[in-house]
């Protein structure tokens, strides 16, 4: 028999506003017809907007950045740490 414990305490994930925006800018990502775009990781924390992850030019890192820019739409609220990786010919 599993027991549930009687005062387990929810994580600590944020406030409602950032769980909303994390939300918010998890779907954008997702509903991407862009399959490097939905691979990205983003988070929130404070009222901004993180994405990482790689992408192979920079053309997908902006459309990502314009991506969480319709969700937080402060450019000082978006940091974009996405590495843009250029596949080479031989690869």
């Amino acid at each position: 028999m599993i027991r549930k414990a009687r005062h387990a305490r929810p994580l600590n994930l944020g406030s409602e506003s950032d769980r909303r925006m994390q939300a918010a800018a998890a779907e954008a990502l997702s509903g991407s017809s862009y399959t490097a775009l939905r691979q990205l990781n983003c988070s929130v924390s404070d009222g901004v907007v993180e994405i990482s992850g790689t992408v192979s030019s920079f053309y997908l890192k902006q459309l990502a950045q314009a991506a969480m820019l319709r969700v937080q739409n402060s450019p000082d609220s978006v940091r974009n740490l996405i590495e843009v990786r250029e596949s080479s010919p031989n690869e």
